[in-house]
């Protein structure tokens, strides 16, 4: 019967015997009966003893919190990457009409300004100072766009990197 259950235990994969029981005791004993004036009485003692294995129920729990914890780990990583991802293309976005703002209608109407002024200025209507500050003005306009569309191409790098999995290579994270 021991190696009955021996066999048992290998074909179920228990390897590791945490302790042992006693089935049954045989052997020599010696016991004493009545008072300690009387004498003892030797016998034979049997002992019997069946290994308990580990069923493995601590290992499966570490298991499941180390498979839990990777889990929630990489949703963590999934809603971070959303994030990223939302936060790059907010910020893509908002340059992009910076820009667009800029070319469409900042840069233009200070071109239509410059020109009024430029026909004002020839029929000696306004100092040439005002027309060089005009004209200052249409250039500031034009670096602010040139500015804008620096802002707007890095955004949009930001954005493919993010895309791509590669932000933090760009944000040192």
């Amino acid at each position: 019967m021991k190696s009955e259950t021996e066999i048992l235990a290998k074909q179920l994969g228990l390897t590791k015997t945490t302790r042992f029981i006693n089935v049954l005791e045989i052997g020599p004993a010696r016991v004493l009966e009545g008072r300690r004036s009387s004498g003892y009485k030797n016998g034979v003692d049997i002992s019997f003893e069946l290994p308990l294995f580990d069923w493995g129920g601590a290992r499966v729990a570490r298991a499941e919190a180390i498979y839990m914890q990777s889990l929630n780990r990489a949703g963590q990583i999934a809603v971070n990457a959303q994030s990223e991802v939302r936060e790059a293309y907010s910020n893509y976005r908002a340059n992009y009409d910076i820009a667009k703002h800029y070319r469409d209608e900042i840069v233009p109407l200070h071109k239509k300004i410059l020109d009024e002024n430029q026909l004002r200025y020839n029929g000696m209507l306004v100092s040439p100072f005002e027309l060089l500050a005009d004209a200052r003005s249409q250039v500031t306009s034009v670096k602010s766009y040139i500015e804008s569309l620096k802002q707007f191409w890095l955004s949009e790098s930001a954005l493919h990197m993010t895309l791509t999995g590669s932000a933090n290579m760009m944000g040192g994270n």
